[in-house]
């Protein structure tokens, strides 16, 4: 009789960190997306060639890492104000 409380437990623990791994893995895509687009619509607003490949590429960089991820937005940005600037 131990042996089904423990089983149970179990697999209640298991079905927990499922649940809580999908409302992270759900909420970190959504934040994926909106920084995209935000940064496609401020790109396109700079007059970028590049805006999908900067909408793509900052949110990729964020989940390979935090620091490399804002050394690039940190970039982007400063150029997108070099290229409104010399237009």
């Amino acid at each position: 009789m131990s042996e089904l409380v423990g089983m149970s437990l179990s697999s209640a623990w298991i079905i927990e960190a499922l649940v809580f791994i999908l409302f992270v893995s759900t909420i970190l895509l959504l934040l994926y997306g909106y920084l995209g687009r935000w940064i496609y619509r401020d790109a396109k607003k700079r007059g970028s060639d590049w805006a999908w490949q900067w909408a793509i590429g900052i949110p990729t960089m964020i989940i390979f890492g935090l620091i490399p991820g804002l050394l690039l937005l940190i970039i982007y940005l400063q150029l997108g104000d070099y290229n409104k600037n010399n237009r």
